[in-house]
């Protein structure tokens, strides 16, 4: 208990806000529903540790699965992997459906009433299902069929404990009123009434971003990234994660957006060292780029320090031997420092150990998890015979999503005011023209060749090829337009 204290004591005081929890019930509520019986998370009488009647669930139907998990005998992690793995196999208009039937089959047998028999119990023990599941991995209820069949269940529900149903009923609407659906920003226009989008766009590019490689702020830059990428980061969903590995990709947008930023940083990264011709500058800018990803490390941003250490250890600027050997011995230690973290070694062994021990705000490295529930989906099948499914598997892949949405509690509100510069930076890095993987390479022989007399050759033969294009412009120009002359001056034939 004295360790139990002592790690509790050493956490942040900031209270995480959940992605879309809604309280649905107060003790007030309770107390004037007159139930002897507490609607907590552990309710009924389910401590954290305690084993399953089940000891181990492994083939068994959704229907058979539902009504274990409203009996009170499961855990809290089982209770977690159907929350969030259900979609996979099933829907929210079936779980509903499933649960009425459950609470008929109830009144239809009889039984004692009371905490734990009879209708009165089995309608609590649904309800309290129903509240661990808004505030674990809150359900669609956008369909109207889906919808119908969330009020059906609540009118019975409402039959017996009619204040109860009438709290959730409102805190529900409450919260559906609330939410609003959340693209990147890389996806999206920006926000606001359609007259204002035009005015917002320009304020916006009036204050780009400086991302030039020898001047920009890093600490700066490491705070826009940061809060950023933690917005799209918070936003994904359990089904994003499941939907990554299948057929449905396309519509994972904030797995995209994370993809895609990371994607971005790294040409960024390459684009401004191979552009510079001279070594002095190159060092500059490496040590500003290592200085970086210590900042990034530090804010626990490792998706970002994923991407900024992996652009430095990319082919065009690994090959760059003279710029290596002349940055000082110092930065280099400290590159190498932060890539020990990150190496892929024993499965990252090194950064899931410093993950572990890390006090959150943070933005983990979203690959890792991707490809570790490839892994479990790939290893293990889905369905058993006579449909039944493999509860064993939904657990492991529950067990690592749950990992991940962890950090999606705690956010960064306090390195920045509001979200305009990081709006700002999302905008400079979106409209800044990165070279992509061949052009980088191109450049990185030019301005540090192997052999001076090959760089003068392909110089020369790009010059050519330029010039060339250039006639081949004109010439269309002419056709195009009906011109006659050169381009400075232009004579309209009639």
């Amino acid at each position: 208990m004295k360790k139990k204290k002592e790690k509790k004591r050493s956490k942040t005081t900031k209270t995480p806000t959940r992605k879309r929890q809604t309280i649905l019930f107060s003790k007030r509520d309770k107390d004037k529903e007159g139930s002897q019986i507490e609607l907590s998370v552990d309710t009924p009488g389910v401590e954290e540790e305690k084993q399953s009647v089940v000891e181990e669930i492994g083939k068994i139907s959704i229907q058979d699965l539902v009504q274990y998990l409203i009996c009170g005998s499961c855990t809290r992690t089982e209770r977690s992997a159907f929350y969030l793995i259900y979609h996979r196999y099933t829907t929210t208009s079936e779980i509903l459906k499933f649960l009425q039937i459950i609470l008929n089959k109830a009144e239809e047998e009889g039984g004692e009433e009371g905490k734990d028999g009879g209708k009165e119990g089995t309608s609590l023990r649904i309800v309290v299902f129903l509240k661990c599941w808004w505030e674990e991995n809150e359900p669609e209820l956008v369909e109207e069929d889906v919808y119908k069949d969330f009020l059906s269940l609540l009118s019975e529900i409402e039959k017996i404990h009619p204040i109860i149903a009438q709290k959730f009923l409102q805190n529900f609407q409450r919260a559906k009123e609330k939410d609003t659906s959340f693209v990147s920003p890389f996806y999206r226009e920006i926000g606001g009434k359609e007259e204002d989008k035009g005015k917002r766009e320009k304020e916006l590019e009036e204050n780009l971003f400086d991302l030039e490689g020898t001047t920009f702020d890093s600490d700066l830059v490491a705070a826009a990234i940061t809060v950023h990428e933690f917005s799209i980061f918070s936003q994904i969903s359990s089904e994003e994660l499941l939907w990554w590995n299948t057929k449905k990709k396309d519509q994972c947008n904030n797995v995209r957006a994370m993809t895609k930023l990371s994607t971005k940083l790294s040409s960024w990264v390459t684009t401004e060292l191979v552009k510079r011709a001279k070594i002095s500058e190159r060092i500059l800018v490496f040590s500003k780029f290592v200085s970086l990803a210590e900042i990034l490390l530090d804010l626990g941003n490792f998706s970002s320090t994923f991407s900024i250490l992996g652009a430095l250890s990319n082919t065009a600027i690994y090959r760059m031997k003279k710029t290596w050997a002349e940055s000082d011995p110092e930065v280099i230690r400290r590159f190498e420092k932060m890539k020990a973290i990150m190496s892929h070694r024993s499965s990252y062994a090194a950064y899931r150990a410093y993950l572990k021990g890390l006090i959150p705000p943070c933005i983990p490295y979203i690959g890792i998890s991707l490809s570790d529930l490839t892994f479990i989906d790939d290893g293990s099948v889905d369905y058993y015979e006579n449909e039944l499914v493999n509860f064993k598997k939904w657990k492991l892949l529950a067990g690592v999503m749950a990992e991940l949405m962890a950090f999606q509690k705690v956010n960064y509100s306090h390195l920045m005011e509001d979200n305009t510069q990081a709006q700002n930076f999302a905008i400079s890095l979106h409209k800044y023209e990165n070279l992509d993987e061949k052009q980088c390479l191109l450049y990185s022989k030019l301005v540090e060749p192997k052999d001076q007399e090959e760089a003068m050759k392909e110089l020369l033969r790009m010059y050519k090829e330029s010039q060339n294009k250039l006639v081949e412009y004109e010439k269309k120009f002419q056709e195009e337009f009906n011109v006659v002359g050169s381009p400075d001056r232009i004579i309209t034939s009639n």
